[in-house]
């Protein structure tokens, strides 16, 4: 059972401790966490430490996943007859969303391998705490429903890239729908209370119950009120390591060759 140290040490402003060697993510951080889709999840009370909460964050701050996602669609009129009950034959008319064509691409082997952690600023005051002061209000909050989160942001000339792929799209005489979106995964890192309330409120069957009885009502509205008032929110920032010229480049004929709509 990972235990904690009585021992007073600083918690280092931003970026990686200064370990020897090359530290995995488990050298970093003993605390126990499960991994989901979006991300790294945990309530080990072991992170109650602002010492061990700061190296949790360093130790799963490897880069997300990125893809673009690049979809055409047109809608078609469609139309069929209807016998109504005294046997007279009506036409019925609705529209139908066609995809044609759904590309894919994956950017994950184009992001920076290491992010940069900092603090945002307080979207009400524009006050911006250092990463010190952030953890260390976090750990003394008394908030049994408290979160910290840490949100992983891929910084890139994204409207510049949708213009681009656009252009090269409608080259090839595609007139209709695109759409163009940038969806990511392992994007964040949350830390969840370790209180014993907090950890009762987040089971399964407890979760159940209370969609199915007036407690939740009352309840959970409760809840969710307090866990965003008390988040605390952390960035870490990745860059790209290739300009959207670059890609549009390398990727040009990738994009069109898959392009297909119909002729009218």
């Amino acid at each position: 059972m990972a235990t904690t140290t009585s021992e007073s040490r600083p918690v280092p402003p931003s970026g990686i401790p200064s370990l020897e060697g090359a530290p995995t993510g488990i050298d970093i951080s003993k605390a126990t966490f499960t991994r989901t889709d979006r991300g790294v999840e945990s309530q080990d009370a072991l992170l109650e430490d602002p010492f061990q909460l700061y190296r949790f964050f360093v130790a799963h701050n490897d880069k997300p996943q990125m893809h673009i996602l690049i979809t055409g669609t047109h809608v078609e009129k469609r139309s069929k007859e209807k016998r109504s009950g005294d046997g007279s034959i009506s036409t019925v008319y609705s529209k139908a969303k066609v995809c044609d064509f759904k590309i894919d691409l994956d950017l994950t082997s184009f992001i920076s391998p290491y992010g940069t952690i900092k603090t945002l600023p307080d979207p009400k005051t524009s006050n911006k705490l250092s990463l010190r002061e952030v953890i260390e209000q976090h750990i003394t909050e008394e908030n049994p429903f408290k979160e910290m989160h840490m949100k992983k942001k891929v910084s890139w000339d994204y409207e510049d890239l949708t213009r681009a792929i656009v252009h090269a799209i409608r080259s090839v005489n595609y007139r209709y729908k695109i759409e163009i979106s940038y969806p990511t995964s392992n994007n964040r890192v949350i830390v969840h209370s370790a209180s014993p309330l907090a950890q009762f409120m987040r089971s399964a069957w407890t979760k159940t119950f209370c969609g199915l009885s007036l407690v939740g009502i009352v309840f959970y509205p409760l809840r969710e009120y307090y866990k965003v008032v008390k988040d605390k929110n952390i960035q870490s920032e990745f860059h790209m390591t290739i300009s959207t010229a670059d890609f549009m480049r390398n990727s040009y004929w990738k994009i069109v060759d898959q392009v297909q709509f119909k002729n009218e």
